[in-house]
């Protein structure tokens, strides 16, 4: 009990502001990424004519940066902090956005009738099957493919992005009964298991990339697991082995190189998958690392003047962002469907206002939700949060 009372009272430390902008960077691009491939898939194309096409690999960017956070946060006091107010910590800061988003997702659904791409039924799925999706996904469970509801086959048909907060779950529940106890020989030895996995699959598997991880299916959780450690486990290495950067990077810079790499075209065509494979396992084993380690350097502080105010706002707005968005763009994907505007130059106006839209929720949710209400659950049964003070 003593130990217990310890843990709760266990203060936060603040949080690295240049690597909570880069996350809200990588969130927006996502957002982006996902109107771009709205007009790929309406226009009879693939994945692979996607632009910003390797944004995609944000999520491995989210999971190294999470890894990194944890490390950071939790390995020098992980006796003070027992497993279950660990758990604790983490649902309180991760699953209030997520129910959000999967209410919002339910609340749309059924203004989502477009013919062009497969949604037709809509309107006639049940309500008791649409319930059921819905309680599934705020609860964070997989949908099972006998209730989808949309034919896409996701775990997440009414928000399709909690997929990953799925598997950032997995990932916080291995750090906290295995990966924080692993002395760094070893979580290095499990990297490199996990970094050996993903280059077999990019240079011998199917297709030469990793988008994989929303269906459950064999392939997809496999894909997704190694996706998960592989980034986690460097996260949570780098945390521990490298040394602060000497050097202070300025966000911008930091900012444009993630865009960069996110907006390379996929590389190498059918004949050379192997091409597109070396280009993202290079990305997750050297870029985003390099990223992070560099903003790290900065310290808790953007060192950039008056930029810092604009750093914390758009880290505040990336997990609310990353988490809420995909309502506002299968909203986007049904009008443009149901109008025949094909092409982003017929529906660069509308694309604008859903960004804008999904951009002012999250500022909203973030503000007026998401604080408020981790505040009152942590002073109930965690920790005050250090957010909290900010509402004051």
């Amino acid at each position: 009990m003593r130990m217990e009372r310890m843990a709760v009272a266990l203060p936060s430390k603040p949080h690295y502001v240049m690597l909570d902008a880069l996350r809200g960077v990588a969130a927006v691009m996502v957002a982006v990424f996902h109107i771009m491939e709205t007009h790929m898939a309406l226009a009879g194309g693939t994945s692979r004519d996607t632009l910003l096409n390797h944004t995609y690999l944000a999520v491995d960017f989210f999971f190294l940066l999470s890894g990194f956070v944890l490390a950071y946060a939790y390995d020098d006091r992980r006796a003070a902090l027992p497993l279950g107010a660990f758990l604790r910590r983490r649902l309180i800061r991760l699953q209030p956005m997520v129910v959000l988003g999967g209410l919002l997702g339910a609340a749309v659904f059924y203004t989502h009738g477009a013919e062009s791409v497969g949604w037709g039924g809509i309107p006639e799925t049940p309500l008791w099957r649409w319930g059921v999706v819905a309680v599934l996904g705020v609860l964070l469970l997989p949908v099972p493919k006998a209730l989808n509801i949309r034919g896409w086959g996701e775990m997440f048909p009414l928000n399709a992005v909690s997929w990953s907060l799925f598997y950032e779950y997995i990932g916080n529940v291995a750090y906290a009964v295995v990966l924080r106890w692993l002395p760094t020989r070893l979580l290095a030895a499990f990297a490199g298991v996990m970094a050996c996995g993903a280059a077999a699959w990019l240079f011998l598997g199917p297709t030469g990339d990793l988008l994989r991880g929303w269906m459950l299916t064999p392939e997809h959780v496999g894909v997704a697991l190694l996706r998960l450690f592989l980034s986690f486990g460097l996260g949570l290495l780098l945390a521990r082995v490298a040394r602060p950067c000497p050097v202070r990077v300025p966000f911008w810079a930091l900012a444009a190189a993630l865009v960069a790499y996110f907006a390379v075209p996929r590389l190498g065509g059918d004949s050379h998958l192997w091409l597109n494979g070396l280009y993202e396992l290079f990305g997750v084993l050297a870029v985003f690392p390099l990223i992070v380690w560099l903003g790290a350097g900065g310290g808790l502080h953007a060192h950039t003047g008056r930029s810092d105010a604009f750093c914390r706002w758009l880290g505040d707005l990336s997990y609310p962002l990353y988490i809420t968005h995909f309502p506002f763009i299968l909203t986007y994907t049904a009008i443009v469907a149901n109008r025949g505007w094909h092409t982003f130059a017929q529906a660069w106006p509308l694309a604008l206002a859903t960004l804008a839209a999904a951009l002012l929720f999250a500022h909203l949710a973030a503000r007026y939700y998401d604080v408020p209400f981790r505040c009152f659950l942590s002073a109930r049964f965690a920790r005050p949060a250090r957010d909290c003070a900010r509402l004051k």
